[in-house]
C-alpha cells in the first residue's frame, strides 16, 4: 500500500480552498434614530425645547451626529428654530413666548448623521403657550421666631419654594404656596446656611424665571412667657408653679423675687436654670411678704420677659 505524504503547508491551502464564502455585507445606512427624548416647557418669556441626540443608528450601530433641526408648528405657520448643543449629547432650542400667547405650538426635532442622512421627524410634544409669567420681585427672606419668612410682590399665581441645605447638591421642593405675599418655612434649622429658589408658577409648562436666595437664619427669639403663674404658701416655703410654653428649644427657667409690698428690686433665685415648671422657695422669712415672676429661656439663652407677678406672704 503508498501512502502519501501531505504537508501541513499543503493542507492548510486545501483547507481553505473548501471553506464557504457567504454573500457580501451590505454598507450601513447611517440613518439616525429619531429623537423620542423630547420635553417643552415655557420660563418667562421662552418657550424652551430640550432633547437628548440619537446614540445609534436606526440598524443600533453607533452614529456621529453632524446636523440638527427643530421646527415650530402653529396654527398660523411655521418656523425653523436655531439648536444648541450641550453636554452628554443634549441639545435646546429656544423661541420667543410673546408672538405665541394663546396658542398652541407643536415642537419637532430631527438629525443628521456625518454620512448627511437624515432621521424622521420626532413625536410633536404640544405646549399652550401663555402670556409670560413674572420673575418674582422684591423678594426677602428674614429669621423670624417661626423660622424663616419670605416676602415677596403680590403674584396672582403659586410660588413654587424649593430648599437647599448648605451640604446638599440639588433643591427639593418646599412649598408650593398659593398665590399671595408671603411663607413662612418652620422647618428652617437656626444656625445653619439655608439657601432657596422661588419660581412662580402659572401652570404644569409655564413659570417665571426663578430667584435664588440664601440666608443664614439666626434665633435671637425668645420663648413665651410661662403661663397660669401661681404661688401657694407651704409650710416654711412657698411654692411656685407654672405652665410650660410650647417651644422646641426651651431649655428651662429663671425665677425672681422681690419684697413685697414694693420694697425693692427682683433678685434672680435659681443659680442654673430650672429645668420643671415648678420651684420651691425655702428661703422666706416667717410672716414676710413676697413678690414672685418667672421667665423662659431657650437653648441660645434667649430669656423671654418676665410674667405677672404674684405676691404672697409666707406662713408663721
Amino acid at each position: 500500500m503508498r501512502f502519501t505524504v501531505v504537508s501541513a503547508a499543503a493542507l492548510s491551502l486545501l483547507l481553505a480552498g473548501c471553506a464557504y464564502v457567504g454573500e457580501p455585507l451590505a454598507p450601513a445606512l447611517n440613518v439616525p434614530r429619531p429623537v423620542t427624548d423630547l420635553a417643552v416647557e415655557q420660563v418667562g418669556e421662552q418657550v424652551i425645547l430640550r432633547f437628548r441626540l440619537p446614540a445609534q443608528s436606526t440598524e443600533t450601530l453607533p452614529v456621529e451626529i453632524r446636523a440638527i433641526e427643530v421646527r415650530a408648528q402653529w396654527p398660523g405657520g411655521e418656523k425653523m428654530l436655531a439648536v444648541t448643543r450641550g453636554e452628554q449629547g443634549m441639545a435646546s432650542a429656544v423661541a420667543p413666548a410673546k408672538p405665541w400667547a394663546g396658542q398652541g405650538v407643536a415642537l419637532q426635532a430631527r438629525s443628521q448623521s456625518r454620512q448627511g442622512k437624515w432621521s424622521d421627524w420626532s413625536p410633536a410634544p404640544a405646549i399652550q403657550v401663555e402670556e409670560p409669567v413674572e420673575t418674582p420681585a422684591m423678594v426677602k427672606a428674614e429669621a423670624v421666631a417661626e423660622g424663616v419668612r419670605f416676602s415677596w410682590r403680590k403674584s396672582a399665581v403659586p410660588m413654587r419654594i424649593e430648599r437647599r441645605a448648605a451640604d446638599a447638591k440639588a433643591f427639593s421642593e418646599a412649598v408650593v404656596a398659593p398665590p399671595g405675599d408671603s411663607w413662612v418655612d418652620s422647618q428652617a434649622r437656626f444656625g445653619e446656611q439655608q439657601h432657596y429658589r422661588l419660581t412662580a408658577v402659572s401652570s404644569a409648562s409655564a413659570r417665571s424665571e426663578s430667584v435664588e436666595v440664601s440666608l443664614l437664619p439666626i434665633d435671637k427669639f425668645a420663648p413665651a412667657v410661662p403661663a397660669a403663674f401661681a404661688a401657694v404658701a407651704g409650710l416654711g416655703s412657698i411654692e411656685l408653679s407654672w405652665e410650660r410654653p410650647p417651644e422646641l428649644d426651651l431649655a428651662g427657667f429663671h425665677v425672681y423675687r422681690a419684697p413685697g409690698a414694693g420694697g425693692g428690686e427682683f433678685a434672680r433665685l435659681n443659680p442654673a436654670l430650672i429645668q420643671a415648671a415648678n420651684f420651691s422657695d425655702r428661703t422666706v422669712q416667717a410672716g414676710a411678704a413676697y413678690v414672685y415672676s418667672v421667665s423662659s429661656v431657650d437653648g441660645n439663652g434667649n430669656e423671654s420677659t418676665r410674667s405677672q407677678p404674684v405676691e404672697i406672704k409666707a406662713p408663721n
